[in-house]
């Protein structure tokens, strides 16, 4: 039904804000765990 009633621009836009949106987190989060800091703080795994 949405689909109907809007234009595709508004799909399109919405797309675009979360791909800005989303984009600089996870590369936070990729330098994060490259830095090491990810395995201090969740732990190294051995138990």
């Amino acid at each position: 039904k949405i689909y109907l009633n809007e234009p595709t621009k508004t799909f399109m836009n919405a797309a675009v804000l979360r791909v800005t949106s989303t984009a600089p987190m996870f590369g936070i989060l990729q330098m994060v765990f490259y830095m090491g800091i990810g395995k201090a703080v969740l732990g190294d795994g051995e138990s």
